[in-house]
């Protein structure tokens, strides 16, 4: 399976961008065998809902966290990130975190 992936994007208005935060994109992932996300830095917050699978996650020093279907975190600017499936789960719909929002920083 190749990954296939829905995306939208939304600018803001000025008064939307004057406060705390705001979403600017939004998309799901259905990810192909050899999917894996990294190692990239980000210039903005994303919080990701892993839809189904399991995979590890490594952001800045923190080595290896599991991330099972239904785990919700939030992936940092200017820190490095590296997501993978497992073996397991690779190939299936989703071997990775699925769904996300980015937001400006704060």
């Amino acid at each position: 399976m190749k990954d296939h992936i829905v995306q939208h994007f939304y600018t803001p208005t000025k008064t939307q961008m004057e406060q705390s935060a705001y979403i600017t994109w939004a998309g799901h992932r259905k990810c192909g065998k050899d999917h894996v996300v990294g190692p990239r830095v980000l210039e903005t917050y994303k919080m990701v809902f892993v839809l189904s699978g399991k995979g590890y996650l490594t952001q800045g020093d923190h080595v290896n966290k599991m991330l099972n279907q239904g785990d919700i975190f939030i992936l940092l600017p200017g820190k490095s990130i590296f997501i993978m499936p497992t073996r397991k789960t690779r190939g299936k719909s989703c071997g990775s975190p699925s769904t996300a929002s980015i937001f400006p920083t704060i």
